[in-house]
């Protein structure tokens, strides 16, 4: 059957969005892909993190909460797992996934779990008043500078991390949940690695 321009121009057309859908799909994964080694329940898409990886130590900091106090991860080694949330107000997956973070520190928080939500960039009154209005109880973390949120290299937020007593590196993640149901699995998964982390012995760092 022959073709006329037209028919062949849609063709073409539809040959390069294919080559080019392709392409960029390529590109996303290589650079979010995880790295090699990473721990059960990454996301293979986004939950991708090039500057450390499972089995590293992750960099002290020390910064304020939102309540004024002086906190360093340091404080928690040998005592508690920290689970360190990256996000901001204005960061809409960062607030989806912000009710199973708090039930997660709701069951865990007692059983050696420190929950830390590292604010990226406001205001102290911005984040208290959000914090108020829902209700939340974890700790909060202020970044206004970015200096946490540059030594652990995050590119995006929501970026989860799961440190284990040593300080070692043993789960992260970028990106949050699109619908309460992918919310819901999440803080599911999320809390069966920390059950399965909390019953292993803690590795002590070289």
């Amino acid at each position: 059957m022959k073709l006329d321009a037209r028919s062949i121009g849609l063709v073409i057309a539809g040959a390069i969005l294919a080559i080019a859908t392709v392409w960029i799909h390529y590109e996303v994964k290589a650079k979010l892909a995880p790295a090699a080694g990473l721990g059960p329940g990454i996301d293979p898409l986004f939950g991708g993190y090039n500057k450390y990886q499972i089995g590293d130590q992750m960099p002290d900091f020390s910064s304020a909460t939102l309540h004024g106090e002086s906190i360093t991860l340091t404080d928690f080694h040998d005592q508690q797992v920290v689970v360190l949330d990256f996000w901001a107000t204005w960061c809409t997956p960062c607030v989806k996934g912000m009710p199973a973070l708090q039930e997660l520190h709701e069951k865990y928080s007692e059983r050696g779990v420190k929950f830390l939500a590292v604010n990226v960039g406001e205001d102290a009154e911005t984040v208290q008043e959000f914090i108020d209005r829902e209700g939340y109880t974890f700790e909060v973390v202020m970044d206004a500078n970015n200096n946490i949120n540059d030594a652990f290299g995050v590119g995006g937020i929501p970026q989860l991390f799961i440190v284990d007593k040593s300080g070692t590196l043993q789960f992260t993640k970028v990106g949050g949940p699109a619908t309460p149901a992918q919310a819901k699995a999440q803080a599911q998964m999320l809390g069966a690695f920390l059950e399965r982390l909390l019953q292993e012995p803690t590795v002590e760092s070289a």
